[in-house]
């Protein structure tokens, strides 16, 4: 709460209580929603993955799933910013990882029928 709160500049007309209520999913939307593409990647490291981390302490593998999430219905709008996580991601990683299954279902999403109208 203090993250969303004081340091991204969220949403200043929600209550704390209308804080407390949202979904994991819409904390992590309100999260990054004021960060510019300059800043993204810094963004994600300093405030989404430590989200995540908790969001994991909480319930196993919600952390997965909350970032799939979050990155799929991203890609439907643009996926400069999906594609700066996966860059900025281990150089590492073979391509039968975790991040492959988050970075197919963006892509699915794209080359959908209607799905290229929506890229930039």
């Amino acid at each position: 709460m203090e993250t969303l709160v004081y340091e991204t500049a969220c949403e200043l007309s929600l209550t704390l209580r209308d804080l407390q209520h949202l979904s994991d999913i819409d904390k992590l939307r309100l999260l990054m929603k004021n960060s510019s593409a300059e800043r993204y990647v810094k963004d994600v490291f300093q405030w989404m993955v430590p989200f995540l981390h908790r969001c994991e302490k909480q319930i196993g593998g919600a952390s997965e799933a909350l970032l799939r999430e979050y990155l799929v219905t991203l890609s439907r709008q643009d996926l400069s910013l999906p594609l700066a996580v996966f860059q900025h991601s281990r150089p590492d990683v073979s391509i039968h990882t975790p991040h492959t299954h988050r970075a197919v279902p963006c892509r699915v999403k794209v080359f959908q029928p209607g799905g290229l109208q929506d890229v930039h």
